[in-house]
């Protein structure tokens, strides 16, 4: 491993950024690490030997290559709020969107995925009242499967409902995404029942962060199992350079490996569920939950 890559390892992978620096935002704890990556690079050749103390006018920097080429970062959580809310109903039957809602948050009774608790909290605000599931059964990544009066239930992505031959009306799918809500598309009976819009507003400091962080010579690419429209529109929000999306997290990882082909790969996300590309990447920046994860995936 470049040593300087293994220093940084040592010293943050791991460490939850707002409270080792006691800074107010997530988003500007990790560009202080990425100011520090930036200068622990300067103080090794490009093979990773140590070159200390460095003076003035001793080394052409030109000499020196930054540790990493590319930081790629989860959307959800990282670059947003991680608190989605419902923002449209669509029923696509001749039926009220409570109804479309009384269903959707009758299936998310018992998740506790961001979108399951925005869902459930929406209902209860207007005061549906979910029913009674007698049968659940999740597919990460892609949405849920429920059977509620004998009739089987699907909720997810409108992707996942295509899968099990069930076709969802394409332009009110854009219509929600082109506008950055992540969409949820519901079924019953093998018949489309209805669409969910939900938002995430990015982090207030997002885009900011962005603009430094390309200005320190870092690609900065986004990764998020969002549609490419959804994506695109947070994308061009934030001023992002690239976007890889409906990459789910365990596809997360190949797109680490294939970023490292071309050079060294940061990777920031949720310990968690971004565990197996915080282990690919050349410095996993685990944040708020799971750094464990990542202090493991990088022993």
């Amino acid at each position: 491993m470049h040593a300087a890559v293994e220093l940084f390892h040592q010293r943050v992978l791991g460490v939850d950024f707002k409270h080792r620096l006691g800074v107010r935002s997530l988003l500007t704890g990790l560009l202080e690490h990425a100011r520090e990556l930036r200068d622990v690079g300067r103080s090794v050749d490009r093979f990773g030997h140590a070159m200390s103390p460095l003076q003035p006018g001793e080394i052409d920097q030109g000499q020196f290559d930054r540790i990493l080429d590319v930081l790629a970062v989860d959307k959800t959580g990282t670059l947003t709020q991680g608190r989605p809310a419902v923002n449209a109903i669509v029923p696509l039957q001749p039926i009220s969107e409570a109804e479309v809602l009384r269903v959707a948050a009758s299936i998310e009774q018992g998740s506790e995925h961001p979108l399951a608790r925005a869902i459930r909290k929406a209902a209860a605000e207007r005061g549906v009242k979910p029913a009674a599931i007698e049968a659940f059964a999740a597919r990460p990544g892609n949405g849920v499967c429920a059977v509620q009066a004998g009739s089987a239930l699907l909720l997810g992505s409108p992707r996942f409902l295509a899968e099990h031959g069930i076709s969802i009306d394409a332009a009110s799918v854009e219509r929600l995404a082109r506008d950055g809500q992540t969409v949820v598309a519901l079924a019953r009976a093998g018949e489309p029942l209805g669409l969910i819009g939900l938002a995430d507003q990015p982090r207030p400091e997002a885009a900011e962060v962005v603009r430094t962080l390309r200005s320190m010579g870092y690609h900065v690419s986004m990764l998020t199992g969002d549609d490419g429209t959804t994506a695109g529109a947070m994308a061009q929000r934030l001023g992002i350079d690239e976007v890889k999306a409906e990459v789910m997290p365990p596809d997360k990882a190949a797109a680490i490996l294939e970023y490292r082909k071309e050079g060294p790969v940061g990777m920031v996300g949720d310990g968690i569920n971004d565990a197996p590309a915080l282990a690919q990447a050349d410095v996993g920046i685990a944040v708020y939950r799971g750094t464990d994860v990542a202090i493991e995936a990088a022993e």
